[in-house]
């Protein structure tokens, strides 16, 4: 039912989008599904096909492209969007603008709660680049 919900949850999100295009906060959260999708397991998605018929695809190149729009939109508004740029740019394995966004997040002030957190995401994606 989550991957269900889940294709609901895009297709509100794309509406959001296409009524304001400059909405960064819709834009992170559609780079998220995108994401999460992106790291379904094999198992969970040959579970989710089995029991609600295909499950969507997705990259981390879709990923990526919502989150660099948000940024553009309203740039370094939120901690979370400038970790997951570095996040998707992990995963693409382009060391250097992962590298470049998590320096860039990791110096950012923590305004809310959840910046905490993302700066220790952040610090342990860092030190795995090396």
């Amino acid at each position: 039912a989550v991957v269900s919900t889940q294709s609901t949850g895009k297709h509100h999100l794309e509406h959001a989008i296409a009524l304001n295009p400059r909405d960064a906060t819709a834009l992170t959260l559609l780079g998220i599904w995108y994401m999460e999708m992106a790291e379904l397991s094999w198992y969970s998605r040959k579970f989710a096909a089995t029991f609600l018929g295909k499950v969507p695809e997705s990259t981390h190149e879709e990923a990526l492209k919502c989150f660099l729009q948000s940024e553009e939109v309203a740039p370094r508004s939120w901690n979370r969007n400038v970790y997951l740029i570095g996040r998707m740019y992990y995963r693409l394995e382009n060391r250097i603008k992962a590298r470049e966004y998590l320096e860039l997040v990791l110096s950012l002030p923590n305004i809310i709660a959840d910046d905490t957190e993302i700066d220790e995401d952040a610090a342990d994606l860092y030190r795995k680049l090396g």
